[in-house]
């Protein structure tokens, strides 16, 4: 991370069926203004973090829920204006992403 940036925790959730969530706001001043949301996950009471998704919010505030269903991990949220990092799997648990809109997405070539 850049002497650039800030980061801030936005919410966390511990021991959700033995994982640890937390969701950051990095925002990062360098040629261009960036603010990302991080959601992190880690093993309860670990201090290695993985990195399962990253999005651009429409709002600063807006901060995805965060569900164990099974052997799945649910990320909901209404909206985005983009996506970056989206892991499909971790350790042992699918992830599943609940997406409202995506406002700006990536151009397609056809």
């Amino acid at each position: 991370m850049s002497d650039a940036c800030i980061e801030t925790t936005l919410a966390r959730a511990n021991n959700l069926s033995g994982i640890d969530f937390e969701v950051r706001g990095v925002d990062c001043d360098t040629i261009a203004k960036d603010y990302l949301i991080w959601v992190l996950a880690s093993e309860a009471g670990h201090r290695r973090k993985t990195v399962l998704f990253t999005y651009e919010p429409l709002r600063d505030d807006d901060v995805p829920t965060i569900e164990i269903v099974g052997r799945r991990i649910l990320i909901s949220i209404a909206a985005v204006d983009d996506v970056g990092v989206q892991l499909r799997s971790w350790h042992d648990m699918q992830i599943e992403y609940r997406i409202g809109a995506i406002t700006y997405p990536s151009p397609t070539v056809k």
